[in-house]
C-alpha cells in the first residue's frame, strides 16, 4: 500500500507538472481600441471601454476634444505627429478645458506619435495650475515623438503657478518623461500674478526630458521653457531650449533653488532665452 500511495503522488506531481507546461497562466488579452469612423468617436469613450495595458489608436487625422481624464495604465497612439493631431478647439484659445489630465498614482501612461494643439487652461483659484495640453495630478506620464505647441494658460489667482503647455503638481511621485519631442509657442500669462513655465511648470514630483526642443514658448512670470519648484529630480539631455522668452527671471529655465541646472552643461544641450537674468 506504502508503494501505490508513493506511485499515485508521483504521478499526481507528474501530471501537474505536465497541465501547467501545456496550459500556463491565464493573462487577459491585451485589446486596441480605435477611435474614428465606424469605431469610439472620442478618446474618452475609448478610454471608458479599456482596461489596464490596452491601447488607443486614433485612426482619424484630426480629432478634436478635450477633458480626457486618465485614469488606467495605457498607450494613446497616433500615427505620427504630422499626421494625427488632438486639439482642444478648432482654434486657439477657445478649449472648453485641458486636452489630458493624468490622476492615478499607480497608474502610468504613454502617449505617443500625434500633435496636441489649442489646449486652453484658466482658472481664478488662489493657488491655481496650467497644463493646457497635459496635466499630471498623480501618476507616471511618457510622451514620445510628438509635436506639443499651440497651448495656452490664463490664469488669475493671486498664487497661480504656471506651465503654458504641461503642468505637474500635488503628487511628489509623480513623473513626467519627454522623449523625442518639440514644445512649440505656448504660452503662460496672468493678472494678479505672472504664471511661471511657458512650456512646462514642475511643481513636485520628477521630469525627465531626452532629445527634445523647446522654442518660442512664453511666460510672463520666470522661467520661458520650464520652469522647475519644488522637484524631486529633473534631467534634461540632449536637447535644445532656444528663443524662449520670460517676462521675468530664466528666458529658458528657473528654478528657485538654482540646483536644476547642474548638469544641463554635461549632457549635450544648447540653452538660449531672453529674461531679466
Amino acid at each position: 500500500k506504502l508503494m501505490n500511495k508513493r506511485r499515485q503522488f508521483i504521478l499526481e506531481i507528474g501530471l501537474t507538472a505536465l497541465f501547467t507546461w501545456l496550459c500556463p497562466a491565464f493573462t487577459a488579452p491585451v485589446a486596441t481600441y480605435n477611435v474614428g469612423p465606424g469605431y469610439y468617436s472620442t478618446i474618452s469613450n475609448a478610454l471608458a471601454a479599456a482596461t489596464n495595458g490596452d491601447t488607443i489608436a486614433i485612426l482619424v487625422s484630426t480629432q478634436t476634444e478635450c477633458g480626457i481624464t486618465i485614469t488606467k495604465s495605457v498607450t494613446i497612439q497616433g500615427s505620427g505627429a504630422g499626421n494625427t493631431i488632438v486639439q482642444g478647439s478648432t482654434s486657439r484659445s477657445n478649449a472648453a478645458d485641458r486636452i489630458f489630465k493624468m490622476n492615478a498614482s499607480s497608474k502610468a501612461v504613454t502617449i505617443k506619435d500625434m500633435t496636441i494643439r489649442y489646449g486652453y487652461a484658466t482658472n481664478n483659484d488662489d493657488y491655481g495650475y496650467g497644463g493646457p495640453a497635459l496635466y499630471n495630478i498623480a501618476g507616471t506620464v511618457t510622451v514620445q515623438n510628438c509635436s506639443i505647441i499651440m497651448n495656452d494658460s490664463f490664469l488669475t489667482g493671486a498664487h497661480a503657478y504656471g506651465g503654458g503647455a504641461m503642468a505637474q503638481f500635488s503628487d511628489t511621485k509623480a513623473l513626467t518623461t519627454l522623449s523625442n519631442c518639440l514644445l512649440f509657442s505656448n504660452s503662460v500669462t496672468g493678472t494678479l500674478k505672472n504664471p511661471c513655465g511657458g512650456a512646462i511648470y514642475i511643481g513636485h514630483g520628477s521630469l525627465w526630458v531626452e532629445g527634445s526642443t523647446f522654442s518660442g514658448n512664453y511666460a510672463s512670470g520666470h522661467g520661458g521653457a520650464v520652469h522647475a519648484a519644488s522637484v524631486a529630480s529633473l534631467t534634461i539631455r540632449n536637447s535644445t531650449l532656444f528663443a524662449n522668452i520670460a517676462g521675468a527671471n530664466g528666458g529658458a529655465l528657473y528654478s528657485p533653488s538654482g540646483n536644476a541646472f547642474r548638469e544641463f552643461g554635461r549632457n549635450g544641450c544648447l540653452i538660449q532665452g531672453v529674461g531679466l537674468e
